[in-house]
């Protein structure tokens, strides 16, 4: 539903006179928070302003081409936050946390060494075997392709697969960066999670998570309103076999596949995989435990999202360098984006205040 709203607006957007003549009362309430938000993005040009100046932010023509406007915005976010570092270290180390099929790593594995020459840049990653997302084999397959993309790094050591209990078989202090695209909301134990990102971050490192957040009105996996809302089961289960039995969401692909497939079956299962294996939070609780482990998170550089994957609709070339100061168009773009699609959550590890305390007492 959403993807066909903003694809008819885009498409239309030549005409944006033709808009406000219409009369708003006659909108779906849906295209009426559309069309504001849409306007915010074609208004909210300085947050594509690009940071440094003296760094080309298109990268160059050997950067590999977009395949996700998730993974486009984590090398954006992340190539802005390297290039805010006084001295990044050396090697820079790279932990992709829920790699799954390792495209993300592929398509930092390229694009960073262009982007950053004189940086040498290590990349690893981890995922967990029992979550029952993944297909069987997956993982192998992973490795197999890495080994082929992005040749000579030892990928059956850099690549693990561990149970989502345990802690990461990582060192303290062991990456300089850690990234996850859509996984957050897959994670049970928020705790353990932010615990250990915590510990495997290096003081001065950034964390860049992409992920949906409890506020979106469309559960992303089912593609069905509010689904992921519900706390009772039964009531979960019956929005589910409502939307099915419209023909909608994910059903109509799985109906194709499996055509004696009913809405009661595929309701039951979905219910079931919301309930054991997805955890939709808001935004303040994943602050609230950045905060409990002393890391520094924010989610200033969401509306830049929103801005880039508009401007790509629109036949713009991708940027990789964004800024996330936006003022109030920032956190009106940020507010009414989250409800659409994924939020952006950024966290450092500083030691700033110590820093400070001891200049303060003259000990440096």
């Amino acid at each position: 539903m959403k993807s066909a709203l903003i694809h008819n607006f885009c498409q239309t957007w030549p005409n944006r006179a033709s808009f406000r003549q219409r009369r708003i009362a006659k909108r779906p309430a849906a295209v009426h928070y559309l069309f504001i938000f849409s306007c915010a993005l074609h208004s909210h040009k300085h947050l594509a302003r690009m940071h440094p100046p003296d760094i080309d932010p298109r990268g160059g023509p050997d950067m590999p081409p977009v395949l996700s406007g998730t993974h486009l915005q984590i090398l954006s976010v992340l190539a802005t936050e390297i290039a805010l570092m006084e001295t990044p270290p050396t090697p820079f180390r790279i932990l992709d946390i829920g790699c799954g099929d390792g495209l993300l790593i592929d398509y930092l594995g390229h694009a960073l060494p262009i982007l950053f020459p004189n940086l040498e840049v290590e990349i690893h990653g981890f995922d967990v075997s029992d979550h029952g997302v993944q297909p069987q084999g997956y993982f192998a397959a992973t490795i197999a392709h890495l080994e082929q993309s992005l040749p000579g790094a030892d990928w059956p050591a850099r690549l693990k697969l561990i149970s989502e209990r345990e802690a990461w078989p990582y060192e303290d202090g062991f990456f300089a960066a850690a990234v996850s695209n859509q996984v957050l909301e897959h994670v049970h134990d928020h705790d353990l999670f932010f615990a250990q990102n915590a510990r495997v971050l290096a003081c001065g490192g950034v964390a860049v998570h992409v992920f949906p957040s409890r506020h979106t009105l469309i559960e992303p996996h089912l593609r069905i309103p509010f689904a992921h809302r519900f706390r009772d089961a039964h009531g979960m289960r019956r929005m589910i076999r409502l939307w099915s039995s419209l023909n909608r969401g994910k059903f109509r692909e799985h109906k194709r596949k499996n055509p004696r497939l009913t809405p009661d079956e595929f309701a039951a299962a979905h219910a079931d995989f919301l309930i054991r294996y997805t955890n939709f939070r808001f935004q303040t609780a994943y602050l609230d435990a950045a905060k409990a482990h002393r890391l520094h998170g924010t989610f200033k550089y969401t509306a830049a999202y929103f801005v880039e994957k508009l401007r790509l609709m629109r036949g713009g070339a991708p940027r990789y360098r964004v800024e996330g100061a936006g003022g109030v168009r920032h956190g009106l773009v940020s507010w009414l984006g989250r409800y659409v699609a994924s939020v952006t959550l950024v966290l450092t590890r500083t030691d700033r205040y110590d820093r400070y305390n001891r200049e303060m007492s003259g000990d440096e």
